[in-house]
């Protein structure tokens, strides 16, 4: 209990100190257009009811809410702040505080985020290709994660990253995962320092049309910082959009993640069925390396309306080198889109897929990709 006394201590002072500049950016975008009507007003916030079913969480209840400040006519981009809560009735718990600030006229991105979660979850093993007979465990999470992005007149992006969490995990007792013996089944803290350099032309961040996306991150957790385990994590994120025609989108990414040290169990790759393989159930496959491939093309339907077909395989490995062309897995289907904000190009989604020999079903805000 002390230690997670002191994390929650540590997330009170760093939303008192973030908070002062949440206020400042918002006001001053907010400020730079003089517009007093309710309506204009209405279209900076976005609350979605949720409400969906899964067979890890039985049925998900809750709500998202999404801030856009009034933007200014020198920013490229706005700023926006997102609140997600949701419960189920397995007894999990999600939350999640997530501002998204651009700063002197663009030229920095600062994304603070605040996250926690209690939640049930099926233990298969560590492997890319594991036998259907799971155990059940609980997790117990509570984060903070810090990106400064200096953003150039080119493109290019470089910062540093600090991401912080406080990981529980209760076993079954004499089951697989207790036999196993994970790195990280036991209560640690993880602290970790590093840095992000890309190359980012999107023409929106939430649902582009057209532009590349070229990601780099590297952290590393050391025990310099309070971490309980040494071990890093890089990440290469590559997309492209292209534009078909004026309302219609290809979209085409590739992520690679490479994982070394005493990686904790809840750290190590894996498709998490709601960006990546969608409709595959969280931890199905999970090891240290993740090589993932994706296609999407985007389509107008009807009013607030538009569809998406989509492809996209991936793979884990205890080494990127062991991944192998024959080993994929993959998600194919199809996506309904509902626009709730037009001009920030926000939409709810629903993708039906075919993964894993059998259906799913996702539903969430923003494109996966």
């Amino acid at each position: 209990m002390t230690l997670y006394t002191t994390l929650i201590k540590l997330i009170i002072l760093i939303i008192i100190l973030i908070l002062p500049v949440t206020r400042s950016a918002f006001s001053q975008q907010d400020a730079s257009i003089s517009d007093n009507s309710v309506q204009e007003t209405r279209k900076r916030w976005v609350v979605v009811p949720l409400a969906a079913y899964g067979s890890e969480t039985g049925a998900i209840l809750g709500t998202s809410l999404f801030y856009f400040p009034s933007p200014s006519v020198d920013e490229i981009r706005n700023s926006s702040l997102d609140v997600i809560l949701f419960g189920t009735t397995k007894g999990q718990f999600f939350i999640t505080l997530r501002p998204d600030l651009y700063l002197e006229m663009g030229r920095y991105r600062f994304t603070p985020e605040l996250f926690g979660s209690y939640w049930k979850s099926d233990y298969y093993g560590i492997g890319n290709d594991l036998p259907d007979d799971p155990e059940d465990y609980l997790s117990s999470n509570i984060g903070f994660r810090l990106t400064l992005d200096r953003l150039f007149q080119n493109g290019f992006t470089l910062g540093p990253i600090l991401n912080f969490r406080w990981s529980k995990i209760e076993p079954e007792p004499e089951g697989k995962m207790e036999s196993d013996a994970p790195e990280g089944i036991d209560q640690d803290f993880y602290a970790g320092a590093g840095l992000a350099a890309g190359y980012d032309t999107r023409d929106n961040t939430n649902a582009p049309h057209m532009g590349d996306l070229i990601r780099y991150e590297y952290l590393h957790y050391v025990t310099e910082l309070g971490s309980d385990l040494d071990y890093s994590v890089h990440q290469f994120d590559l997309r492209h959009y292209f534009p078909t025609s004026e309302r219609t989108t290809l979209a085409v990414a590739g992520q690679v993640r490479i994982s070394r040290g005493r990686v904790p169990f809840r750290f190590l790759s894996k498709p998490n069925g709601i960006k990546i393989l969608r409709g595959a159930e969280s931890r199905r496959s999970i090891d240290r390396d993740l090589l993932a491939l994706q296609s999407e093309f985007r389509f107008p339907l009807k009013n607030k309306f538009s569809g998406t077909v989509f492809a996209e395989v991936a793979q884990v490995a205890r080494d990127i080198t062991d991944i192998t062309i024959d080993s994929f897995n993959s998600s194919v289907g199809v996506g309904l889109r509902y626009s709730l904000h037009a001009e920030q190009r926000l939409n709810f989604r629903v993708d039906l897929s075919w993964v894993d020999d059998k259906a799913g079903v996702v539903a969430n805000v923003r494109e996966a990709f």
